[in-house]
């Protein structure tokens, strides 16, 4: 049997990568985007969970790994935020 896979090659496919979809349009730098509007937080615990809303929305809109890179590299910015909002108690 081990001949005769020899012969015809391996029965394992390698798999091609899948395809992306190409992409409808360049993405902009997150300080060019519109800023949606801002819910005005009334208590502490509001504006915390504006932050982290914030910071799951650049996640999830992270395209590719150096998109990714940029907002985790920014993330000293949201803990900034967080630690203003915890100071104001």
């Amino acid at each position: 049997r081990r001949k005769a896979q020899a012969k015809r090659g391996s029965s394992r496919r390698k798999r091609e990568p899948a395809a992306r979809p190409p992409r409808q349009e360049a993405r902009k730098p997150p300080k060019e985007r519109k800023k949606e509007k801002e819910v005005v937080a009334t208590s502490p615990r509001e504006e915390l969970r504006q932050i982290f809303l914030r910071f799951a929305v650049e996640l999830a809109e992270a395209e590719d790994t150096a998109d990714l890179v940029k907002v985790l590299v920014a993330v000293d910015r949201y803990v900034d935020e967080v630690m203003a909002v915890k100071n104001r108690q």
